[in-house]
């Protein structure tokens, strides 16, 4: 059984990497363990679960997905990219305990692939 910072550990080894299948699978990790926690704050789950669609929405096949979902996907990256940095504003000055230089540290990368 792996602890929640083992898990936060390796997902900023994932997100140190320029893979996108990394990035969806590091958020995956911490989102999986951050949302069991009772009462942490929604606003850290929300920048990865928007982050996870961006890159989602961002990086789709013209060829496997259609130009007009592209399209569509393109404009619905540039409206997810703006609520990400605002959530990510908004983590920057709060305090999350234990974990807080892991969390810090994801969302600095996480605005670094912006």
């Amino acid at each position: 059984m792996r602890t929640i910072r083992e898990n936060l550990e390796e997902a900023i080894g994932l997100l140190k990497t320029n893979l996108v299948l990394n990035h969806i699978k590091a958020c995956e990790l911490v989102y999986l363990d951050l949302s069991s926690i009772k009462g942490f704050d929604v606003d850290v789950l929300g920048v990865l679960a928007y982050y996870q669609t961006f890159l989602i929405e961002k990086h789709q096949q013209i060829s496997r997905v259609g130009i007009w979902v592209k399209i569509r996907g393109f404009f619905r990256s540039k409206a997810l990219k703006y609520k990400i940095t605002n959530l990510i504003n908004k983590c920057d000055v709060k305090s999350f305990g234990d974990g807080d230089q892991y969390i810090k540290e994801m969302c600095l990368l996480i605005r670094k692939a912006i």
